[in-house]
Protein backbone atom coordinates (compact mmCIF):
# COMPACT_ATOMS: atom_id res chain seq x y z
CA UNK A 1 0.00 0.00 0.00
CA UNK A 2 0.81 3.24 -1.02
CA UNK A 3 1.14 7.36 0.56
CA UNK A 4 1.90 10.24 0.11
CA UNK A 5 5.60 10.96 0.80
CA UNK A 6 6.50 14.17 0.81
CA UNK A 7 5.05 17.51 -0.42
CA UNK A 8 3.40 17.75 -3.87
CA UNK A 9 5.20 19.95 -6.32
CA UNK A 10 3.81 22.61 -8.60
CA UNK A 11 6.38 24.38 -10.83
CA UNK A 12 5.70 27.33 -11.89
CA UNK A 13 3.98 28.51 -8.40
CA UNK A 14 2.89 31.48 -10.69
CA UNK A 15 2.46 31.99 -14.65
CA UNK A 16 2.04 35.20 -16.67
CA UNK A 17 -1.10 36.44 -18.52
CA UNK A 18 -1.16 37.93 -21.24
CA UNK A 19 -4.31 39.57 -23.55
CA UNK A 20 -6.96 42.83 -23.01
CA UNK A 21 -6.76 44.29 -19.59
CA UNK A 22 -10.31 43.89 -19.87
CA UNK A 23 -10.08 40.50 -19.51
CA UNK A 24 -7.39 40.29 -17.33
CA UNK A 25 -8.75 42.68 -14.46
CA UNK A 26 -11.26 39.97 -14.05
CA UNK A 27 -9.43 36.28 -13.33
CA UNK A 28 -8.61 35.83 -9.50
CA UNK A 29 -7.03 32.32 -10.52
CA UNK A 30 -6.96 29.92 -13.42
CA UNK A 31 -7.66 26.25 -13.11
CA UNK A 32 -5.32 23.23 -14.60
CA UNK A 33 -6.67 20.46 -16.38
CA UNK A 34 -8.23 17.57 -13.91
CA UNK A 35 -6.32 14.52 -13.40
CA UNK A 36 -7.67 11.51 -12.09
CA UNK A 37 -4.31 9.07 -10.76
CA UNK A 38 -5.80 5.84 -9.39
CA UNK A 39 -3.96 3.50 -7.49
CA UNK A 40 -0.60 5.29 -7.55
CA UNK A 41 2.05 3.05 -6.70
CA UNK A 42 5.00 4.91 -7.58
CA UNK A 43 6.31 8.74 -8.12
CA UNK A 44 4.27 10.35 -10.55
CA UNK A 45 5.37 13.43 -12.67
CA UNK A 46 3.01 14.62 -15.53
CA UNK A 47 2.39 18.50 -16.66
CA UNK A 48 -0.78 19.54 -17.39
CA UNK A 49 -2.67 22.07 -19.45
CA UNK A 50 -5.10 25.37 -18.34
CA UNK A 51 -8.75 25.07 -19.00
CA UNK A 52 -9.95 28.54 -19.90
CA UNK A 53 -13.40 29.62 -19.71
CA UNK A 54 -15.04 30.96 -23.14
CA UNK A 55 -14.69 34.54 -21.64
CA UNK A 56 -10.93 34.22 -20.94
CA UNK A 57 -10.18 32.11 -24.99
CA UNK A 58 -8.27 35.60 -25.99
CA UNK A 59 -5.73 35.56 -22.83
CA UNK A 60 -2.22 33.51 -23.15
CA UNK A 61 -0.64 31.56 -19.70
CA UNK A 62 3.16 31.48 -20.40
CA UNK A 63 4.26 28.74 -20.33
CA UNK A 64 1.20 26.42 -21.43
CA UNK A 65 1.72 24.29 -18.85
CA UNK A 66 2.62 23.42 -15.24
CA UNK A 67 4.55 20.16 -14.17
CA UNK A 68 2.96 18.82 -11.03
CA UNK A 69 5.11 16.14 -8.98
CA UNK A 70 3.41 13.38 -6.43
CA UNK A 71 6.08 11.84 -4.38
CA UNK A 72 4.80 8.48 -2.97
CA UNK A 73 6.09 5.71 -1.21
CA UNK A 74 5.03 2.28 1.03
CA UNK A 75 3.60 2.83 4.47
CA UNK A 76 3.11 1.16 7.43
CA UNK A 77 1.08 1.24 10.73
CA UNK A 78 3.18 2.15 13.73
CA UNK A 79 1.27 3.15 17.52
CA UNK A 80 2.30 5.76 20.00
CA UNK A 81 1.32 5.81 23.19
CA UNK A 82 0.84 9.67 24.62
CA UNK A 83 -0.63 11.68 28.02
CA UNK A 84 -3.47 13.20 27.63
CA UNK A 85 -2.71 17.31 27.77
CA UNK A 86 -6.02 19.39 29.35
CA UNK A 87 -6.43 22.89 27.44
CA UNK A 88 -8.26 26.34 28.82
CA UNK A 89 -8.36 24.81 32.43
CA UNK A 90 -8.45 27.62 35.24
CA UNK A 91 -5.22 27.82 37.17
CA UNK A 92 -7.25 27.34 40.22
CA UNK A 93 -8.15 23.98 38.97
CA UNK A 94 -6.69 20.42 37.92
CA UNK A 95 -7.92 17.81 35.97
CA UNK A 96 -7.48 14.07 36.11
CA UNK A 97 -8.29 11.89 32.84
CA UNK A 98 -8.88 8.40 32.90
CA UNK A 99 -6.90 6.74 31.38
CA UNK A 100 -4.41 9.85 30.92
CA UNK A 101 -2.62 8.43 27.82
CA UNK A 102 -3.74 7.34 24.89
CA UNK A 103 -2.84 5.63 22.47
CA UNK A 104 -2.33 6.84 18.48
CA UNK A 105 -2.57 4.60 15.45
CA UNK A 106 -1.31 6.07 12.47
CA UNK A 107 0.62 5.25 8.93
CA UNK A 108 3.54 7.04 7.79
CA UNK A 109 5.98 5.71 4.78
CA UNK A 110 8.45 3.65 5.16
CA UNK A 111 11.36 6.61 4.39
CA UNK A 112 9.85 9.09 7.42
CA UNK A 113 9.45 5.65 9.52
CA UNK A 114 12.29 7.20 11.75
CA UNK A 115 11.39 10.68 12.04
CA UNK A 116 8.67 9.52 13.97
CA UNK A 117 8.70 9.93 18.07
CA UNK A 118 6.04 10.86 20.51
CA UNK A 119 7.54 13.82 20.71
CA UNK A 120 5.65 14.78 17.96
CA UNK A 121 1.86 14.24 18.92
CA UNK A 122 -0.34 15.86 21.42
CA UNK A 123 -3.74 14.42 22.75
CA UNK A 124 -6.00 16.74 24.26
CA UNK A 125 -8.98 17.61 26.13
CA UNK A 126 -10.84 21.05 26.56
CA UNK A 127 -11.80 22.23 29.93
CA UNK A 128 -14.34 24.64 27.91
CA UNK A 129 -16.34 21.22 27.47
CA UNK A 130 -17.06 20.39 30.77
CA UNK A 131 -18.27 23.72 31.39
CA UNK A 132 -20.20 23.55 28.06
CA UNK A 133 -22.08 19.81 28.50
CA UNK A 134 -21.46 18.25 31.67
CA UNK A 135 -20.80 15.07 30.05
CA UNK A 136 -19.51 11.89 32.09
CA UNK A 137 -16.31 11.78 29.36
CA UNK A 138 -14.65 14.15 27.40
CA UNK A 139 -13.59 13.52 23.64
CA UNK A 140 -10.27 13.41 22.93
CA UNK A 141 -8.57 15.39 19.98
CA UNK A 142 -5.24 15.17 18.75
CA UNK A 143 -4.03 18.77 18.45
CA UNK A 144 -0.38 17.73 17.13
CA UNK A 145 0.48 15.52 14.76
CA UNK A 146 3.16 15.55 12.43
CA UNK A 147 2.46 16.50 8.44
CA UNK A 148 3.98 12.70 7.07
CA UNK A 149 1.73 10.96 9.35
CA UNK A 150 -2.18 9.78 8.58
CA UNK A 151 -4.04 9.20 12.32
CA UNK A 152 -6.20 6.46 11.80
CA UNK A 153 -7.58 5.82 15.31
CA UNK A 154 -7.23 7.41 18.84
CA UNK A 155 -8.06 4.47 21.95
CA UNK A 156 -9.94 5.21 23.84
CA UNK A 157 -12.10 8.29 21.74
CA UNK A 158 -13.26 9.58 25.04
CA UNK A 159 -12.30 9.70 28.96
CA UNK A 160 -13.31 10.62 32.01
CA UNK A 161 -12.50 12.84 34.17
CA UNK A 162 -12.22 14.41 37.90
CA UNK A 163 -12.09 18.15 38.54
CA UNK A 164 -9.92 19.05 41.88
CA UNK A 165 -9.95 22.46 43.16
Amino acid sequence: QFLLDGAISVKPSMVKITGPSSVIDTIKSITTEFAEIPNLKQNLITELGFLLSQENRNIFVIPEKISLKIPVGKFTESTTTVPILVENIPKKLSVKTFPDKVTITFFVAFSQYEKVSQELFNATVDYNDIIKDKKAKLKVKISKSPEFVNVVKVSPEKVEYIVKK
